[in-house]
């Protein structure tokens, strides 16, 4: 189990560094129905707060090809991580999948880029969770592996997409 991990944990590392996103995507994408990304997890106050977040494809989409969950940031982008603030890593997130093929299991795990002192990404980053058969809908709980807070607004430029017509 713990190889798993650190082998995911891994993939999103090299998906961070390596899958930048281009001023010409040829990506067709639909934003989430949530504008703030806000999971929480503090075992010691009993504090958990989970995200479901939920994505609409169009039907025509459905029946041709794959879907591609992502997260997709420029410069410059305001991320909250708790652990960050404190010094520590960022924290890990577990996406897990809602009403999809495998409801309850986990789809990917992914570290938001975020560095101190002020929040803010470093660089763009572009980074894919997972891909799957598109649906017209497809929900994903995500919350925070860790002890502490991610939150990030998202909105029809950056943050969470499903993507898809690539």
């Amino acid at each position: 189990m713990q190889f798993s991990t650190l082998l995911i944990t891994l993939s999103a590392a090299v998906g961070l560094t390596l899958a930048a996103p281009t001023a010409h995507s040829t990506c067709r994408r639909v934003q989430a129905d949530a504008t703030l990304l806000n999971v929480t997890n503090h075992p010691l106050l009993n504090v958990y707060q989970p995200q479901v977040i939920s994505f609409s494809v169009p039907l025509k989409t459905v029946r041709r090809g794959p879907c591609a969950l992502v997260a997709d940031f420029p410069a410059g982008y305001s991320i909250l991580d708790s652990s960050v603030q404190q010094g520590g890593p960022t924290l890990p997130i577990n996406v897990i999948d809602v009403d999809g093929p495998a409801p309850g299991n986990s789809i990917g795990n992914i570290h938001f880029p975020s560095t101190v002192p002020d929040q803010k990404t470093k660089e763009a980053a572009k980074l894919t969770i997972n891909s799957f058969r598109c649906r017209e809908e497809m929900t994903f709980r995500f919350e925070v592996a860790g002890d502490g807070q991610v939150m990030f607004m998202t909105n029809g430029n950056y943050g969470l997409f499903m993507e898809f017509d690539c």
